[in-house]
């Protein structure tokens, strides 16, 4: 599908709007880090970050029929571990040193490396079927 076959199927309206809020809201983020600092604008990114991921994992678990297909199950994988690396992130900007860090971080690297396993077995699944 072309470029321009997507906006219409995504809908201008609802891109310029998206667009419109990213940018408002990396506006907020560097007028909130002129005036206190670099450390509290990249918190604010990263909490923005985690907050898209997050809104993005519910809108994809409600929406799309994702545990139907290998491909599906893959995205969900994928951004599930992107939302317990960014969750880690922001507890760490929140609690440099909050009780379970050790096991959090332990539990996600584990994750990421089973989903990077699940991923090469199927990418060599399909490669084999064609």
């Amino acid at each position: 599908m072309k470029f321009a076959g997507r906006l219409k199927v995504l809908g201008t309206r609802k891109l310029a709007v998206y667009i419109a809020v990213a940018l408002a809201a990396v506006l907020v983020a560097l007028a909130i880090g002129s005036v206190w600092g670099a450390a509290a604008t990249i918190h604010l990114f990263a909490f923005m970050a985690f907050v898209q991921w997050v809104v993005f994992v519910g809108w994809y678990a409600v929406r799309a029929k994702w545990w139907k297909s290998p491909e599906g199950v893959n995205i969900m994988g994928v951004a599930v571990a992107v939302v317990l690396i960014l969750g880690l992130i922001n507890a760490s900007y929140t609690w440099p040193d909050y009780a379970i860090r050790p096991y959090a971080l332990t539990g996600v690297f584990i994750l990421t490396t089973l989903l990077g396993a699940q991923r090469t077995m199927q990418l060599e699944h399909h490669q084999r079927d064609h």
